[in-house]
């Protein structure tokens, strides 16, 4: 090769290097908060009724949730970031069976009016405010912004949002004695749900969620890459999969077929190496715990 060519190609390659790193429009993580499934009444029954998981698993609930603009049941478990649910399909089909979501959360003040700025083109308007209800009153609880390129509520079954919790939250939402109720991070609100839970069990296996697999359109997968990228995911493939390494996770992404979308499996890590490693099946959906302190559950 001449070395005219090479020159060209290194100065092409550079470029695209620099395109690459500029496309980061975000200068602070946007972490997973959380993602929710929705099963079939089956599976749903078996993980909510399953007594490894509320014994010895993770700190859960179930509960109903009622905010201004919906109101769902769900069994919740909860880690020291990250949580995830699973929801209860509702016959009006609000909640379908099938369905599933992503959230990404920001643990910086102000992150999503930044995340706005930045990308005025997917989030124009303001950031919705979530409540939740306790005791005949609407607490402030997150702000909500979903972009334009993925609306949430999408036909296909799947959501996916940004979310930043209310500052004012905490001191909200069973204030705690000796605790200064204040933060907005994932940490911080995790640790009330589960001082208001009774700390229950007291030494729980799961900590956090470190990768999940979801199944979308391909055009569904693009959009979503960009948006990761823009907020400093690294992109890259594995045989299969579209690949975006971000804070704390790895998400996959696969194309979906009719029967097989939305959030297909999960990679968890555990806080110490399980006594007995193995399957604990629930419904259609396998929990598999391993000997290296890790976790997979496919549904």
């Amino acid at each position: 090769m001449r070395r005219s060519h090479l020159a060209l190609i290194l100065i092409a390659f550079v470029a695209l290097l620099g395109a690459a790193v500029s496309d980061r429009a975000v200068s602070f993580p946007v972490p997973l908060n959380h993602f929710y499934v929705v099963p079939n009444a089956a599976t749903y029954k078996a993980i909510a009724g399953s007594e490894f998981l509320k014994s010895e698993f993770a700190v859960t609930e179930t509960r109903t949730t009622v905010r201004a603009d919906s109101t769902y049941t769900g069994f919740y478990v909860y880690g020291v970031n990250t949580y995830f649910e699973f929801l209860e399909s509702i016959s009006d089909g609000s909640i379908a069976k099938g369905a599933s979501g992503v959230a990404f959360g920001v643990d910086e003040p102000g992150g999503l009016k930044a995340i706005a700025a930045a990308l005025p083109e997917e989030f124009p308007g303001e950031a919705q405010l979530i409540t939740r209800a306790l005791n005949d009153r609407a607490v402030p609880w997150f702000f909500m912004a979903a972009p334009k390129s993925l609306p949430y509520g999408d036909p296909s079954g799947f959501s996916f949002w940004l979310m930043e919790y209310h500052p004012s939250f905490l001191a909200e939402w069973k204030p705690q004695p000796g605790s200064s109720n204040k933060g907005i991070a994932r940490c911080d609100i995790l640790g009330r749900y589960a001082v208001t839970l009774g700390g229950q069990p007291a030494k729980p296996l799961f900590e956090d969620v470190t990768g999940l697999t979801v199944a979308l359109e391909e055009g569904r997968i693009k959009r979503w890459s960009e948006l990761c990228q823009a907020f400093g995911f690294r992109l890259g493939r594995d045989k299969e999969a579209t690949v975006l390494e971000g804070p704390g996770f790895t998400l996959r992404l696969l194309p979906a077929r009719s029967d097989w979308r939305g959030v297909r499996e999960i990679l968890l890590r555990l806080r110490r190496r399980p006594v007995n490693p193995g399957e604990h099946k629930m419904g259609t959906s396998v929990l598999t715990l391993r000997s290296d302190a890790s976790a997979a559950w496919s549904f």
